[in-house]
C-alpha cells in the first residue's frame, strides 16, 4: 500500500470509527457515511452547539425529512431492489454484501417468488433484518423458513419473526442503525452528528417495524 493509500485509509478510520476494505471503500454507502461524519466534524470545529440535544434533534429531523422528500421510500426501493438483487446474487456481491443480504420469499398462496434485499446486522449469533409492517411480504416468513444470499452464499435459513414485542424491535433496530447509519432516514429515525439514533424516533419506529432473525441451517 502506498503512502497516499495508507493516509486515506487512516482518514477513513478516523471519520467512520472502523476500518473498511478496498472494495467496501468504493461503496457509495461508505462514501455517504464519510460525508455525514465529515459534516459533523466541521460543525464541531466551528464551535456549533453539537452537544445540544435540541440542536441535534433539529438537525436529525431535517436530515430525515430531506431524505424522505427526495427519496419516497417505497418508490426508491421499488426501483433499486431488482438491480440490488442481481448484484447480491452475483460475483460482485462484495460491493454491498457486508451490509445487505438477499431474501428469497415464496408467497404462501400465490407461490410467486419475491427477491428482497434487506439491510442486516449480526446480533447474538443471528442475522437480524427488519421491514415495515405495511410491507406484507414478511407474513410469508411466518412459516419459519426461507432461502437467503448472505455474503455471496445461498443458504437455507430458519426465521423468527418478531412483530409484537416492541422492546425487542427497539433493541434490534438500534443495532441495525449502529451497523449501518444510512438505514436511519428510511426507518424515520434521526441521527446526531455522531451518527447516534434519536431515542424518541426509535420508540416510534419500533411500533411500525417487524424484526427478522435468520439463522443459516447447515
Amino acid at each position: 500500500m502506498s503512502l497516499v493509500e495508507n493516509w486515506c485509509s487512516e482518514k477513513l478510520v478516523s471519520l467512520l470509527g472502523f476500518r473498511v476494505g478496498e472494495s467496501e471503500r468504493r461503496s457509495p454507502l461508505i462514501k455517504a457515511m464519510v460525508l455525514v461524519r465529515a459534516a459533523g466534524a466541521v460543525q464541531k470545529a466551528r464551535g456549533l452547539p453539537t452537544g445540544s440535544q435540541a440542536h441535534e434533534r433539529r438537525t436529525s429531523l431535517q436530515l430525515t425529512r430531506k431524505v424522505q422528500k427526495v427519496w419516497p421510500v417505497k418508490t426508491f426501493f421499488r426501483l433499486i431492489n431488482p438491480w440490488m438483487a442481481r448484484l447480491l446474487s452475483s460475483r460482485l456481491h462484495v460491493v454491498v454484501s457486508f451490509q445487505l443480504m438477499l431474501l428469497e420469499v415464496r408467497g404462501r398462496r400465490s407461490g410467486a417468488l419475491y427477491r428482497i434485499p434487506v439491510s442486516f446486522a449480526e446480533l447474538d449469533g443471528d442475522f437480524v433484518a427488519l421491514t415495515e409492517k405495511s410491507n406484507l411480504w414478511w407474513r410469508n416468513l411466518e412459516t419459519g423458513v426461507c432461502e437467503a444470499w448472505i455474503k455471496g452464499v445461498k443458504c437455507q435459513c430458519q426465521v423468527d419473526v418478531i412483530a409484537d414485542d416492541t422492546s425487542l424491535v427497539f433493541r434490534d433496530l438500534k443495532a441495525l442503525i449502529q451497523h449501518n447509519p444510512l438505514d436511519a432516514p428510511f426507518a424515520g429515525v434521526g441521527l446526531n452528528w455522531r451518527l447516534e439514533p434519536n431515542e424518541a424516533d426509535l420508540e416510534a419506529a419500533s411500533r411500525r417495524h417487524v424484526v427478522l432473525h435468520l439463522k443459516p441451517v447447515d
